[in-house]
């Protein structure tokens, strides 16, 4: 008899300590998300950094994000980047267009190398 009002005990200890954690998380905030970054470099395939080439991220399903222009040395960032799958589409009137997958982390840079190549 000992023995069952022991397992009693601890059964009715373990549902009230159930029911208050049940409460406490609900506490508990949500932390952020936070944003990456897309950081590259746009080249010509000849090896050339293309300067002035538009730059453009694509969400997989919501369509454009942001554009930049690449610096003197073909080098573009797209800053604040939600996690998620991207494309990332540079095109330059003198060598042409590229396009690369981005895969963004939260938090962290995602790397892309495009080489855009001449349409003739």
């Amino acid at each position: 008899m000992r023995s069952l009002s022991r397992r009693l005990a601890l059964y009715v200890v373990l549902a009230v300590g159930a029911f208050a954690l049940r409460g406490l998380a609900d506490d508990v905030p949500e932390l952020p998300v936070q944003d990456g970054f897309v950081v590259g470099v746009v080249m010509s395939e000849d090896g050339i950094p293309v300067a002035g080439a538009r730059v453009v991220l694509a969400h997989v399903f919501d369509g454009i994000v942001d554009y930049v222009h690449s610096d003197v040395n073909g080098s573009f960032r797209f800053r604040d980047v939600p996690p998620g799958q991207y494309g990332v589409l540079a095109w330059s009137t003198r060598f042409g267009k590229g396009l690369a997958p981005a895969f963004v982390a939260e938090g962290r840079a995602t790397p892309v190398m495009l080489g855009i190549k001449t349409p003739y």
